[in-house]
């Protein structure tokens, strides 16, 4: 039995993030959903997802913006965190370093995880918007996890991902033996909302598309049958 850590990612992000988030949660297959708390869709996102039976979660540290035309800044006032737009970086690499700059992400995080309490989300894992320690600020890494220690919220780095290329089927035709970690973005791409991300690198278009293919990937009465797989929690990993 293979078990699979099944996350949705960027819920607050926009609507059309939440909606699919959502439709996969209530599905059944899609056991995580990591939240950006400063996202500027987070009171939908929280109206959503509270509640929803069997669902785990997570607070997705938000500490950069990578979109052009889709923003969100810091819910604390560092000048630090912000860039020329007044908004988190567009890329974590732009991020400041040193000790001020910790100081300012530990609170951040603080103020997250403040606001999602507040709408009853009831936060149990921690994890990060574009891998910010484990990409570039190395020296987060170690003061984020007491952090998170001390808030009694769950880190996730210790799960593997799920090995191999393809579809989530294709890889799970593998000799797999251990529990994984599968992440995506599920969105619905109906109104045009989604495809007002982008930036220099993806369009609106490649993003929305591939977001929705996720969307209906959990959602494919395939994957239930798969009688050797097990979805769960990442607090089912303790």
């Amino acid at each position: 039995m293979v078990k699979l850590v099944t996350r949705g990612d960027d819920a607050g992000s926009c609507v059309a993030a939440n909606r699919g988030v959502e439709e996969a949660a209530r599905f059944g297959v899609l056991r995580n959903a990591s939240v950006m708390a400063c996202g500027p869709a987070f009171d939908d996102a929280a109206e959503r997802l509270r509640g929803i039976p069997g669902l785990c979660i997570g607070l997705h540290l938000t500490l950069n913006s990578e979109w052009d035309n889709v923003t969100w800044g810091p819910l604390t006032d560092f000048p630090i965190l912000k860039d020329e737009r007044g908004v988190f970086p567009q890329s974590p690499i732009d991020l400041p370093r040193g000790d001020e700059a910790i100081g300012a992400m530990l609170r951040e995080a603080q103020a997250q995880l403040d606001r999602m309490r507040k709408a009853d989300l009831a936060p149990e894992y921690l994890d990060e918007h574009m891998g910010v320690s484990s990409w570039v600020v190395h020296e987060l890494r170690e003061p984020l996890v007491a952090w998170a220690e001390s808030q009694g919220l769950m880190t996730v780095y210790h799960i593997p991902h799920l090995p191999g290329t393809g579809s989530l089927l294709e890889r799970l035709s593998e000799d797999l033996t251990q529990t994984y970690v599968y992440v995506s973005h599920p969105a619905i791409d109906d109104d045009g909302e989604l495809r007002q991300l982008g930036n220099r690198k993806f369009t609106g278009e490649e993003i929305a598309l591939e977001r929705d293919t996720d969307r209906k990937m959990w959602c494919d009465p395939v994957l239930k049958q798969q009688k050797n797989l097990a979805f769960i929690r990442y607090t089912d990993t303790l």
